[in-house]
């Protein structure tokens, strides 16, 4: 989660893995990677060994909403889109596209936000940051000026922090401008 998930602009939250790392060295903790529970691992397997077991799982897959265009050409889930600016390899190949003008970002939470920040800063920025190259040599050459971010619930079900939506308010553009009533790219 933390090399794939969190958007390399947030190096502050990327360093929970110090804190992983810690509770990972204790003689009382061991971690097994990389496996597919009911592939891999099984329940009958995980009873010979342990007397308590808790299934702590994040999600491993986009939900799809069931809108028509849902399936179109340039239309991503997050997680693949994340996965490509991310350098995850399953997705270093995606076929982005940002030669339009407009892009829409569906949703309103943290990883929204995440999206929309990465769409919207400049490409020198990001090269401060441990964006995958492929993504910041696309991103470069964007020609995106506006992200409309349209969200599913209302603004109280809203659920990116505070601190994430006034990122979005203080970005700078690649002019140097403050751009706070519209979050574009270079200040259109």
């Amino acid at each position: 989660m933390v090399r794939d998930g969190v958007a390399p602009d947030h190096q502050s939250i990327k360093a929970v893995i110090r804190a992983f790392e810690k509770i990972l060295a204790d003689a009382r903790v061991r971690f097994f990677g990389n496996l597919t529970y009911g592939v891999d691992l099984h329940h009958k397997d995980l009873k010979q060994f342990y007397d308590q077991i808790i299934y702590a799982v994040g999600v491993q897959a986009d939900r799809r909403m069931g809108i028509p265009g849902e399936e179109l050409l340039n239309s991503f889930p997050a997680t693949s889109f994340v996965g490509w600016y991310n350098g995850h390899p399953d997705y270093r190949g995606l076929p982005i596209d940002l030669s339009s003008e407009r892009a829409v970002v569906v949703g309103n939470g943290n990883v929204a936000m995440d999206v929309t920040r990465i769409l919207v800063t400049s490409p020198d920025a990001l090269a401060k940051t441990d964006i995958a190259r492929h993504a910041l040599e696309q991103l470069r050459e964007s020609r995106i000026r506006e992200v409309v971010v349209l969200g599913r619930r209302g603004a109280a079900q809203a659920s990116f922090t505070t601190p994430e939506i006034k990122e979005l308010g203080c970005m700078k553009d690649s002019a140097g401008k403050l751009c706070p009533d519209k979050w574009t790219r270079n200040g259109e």
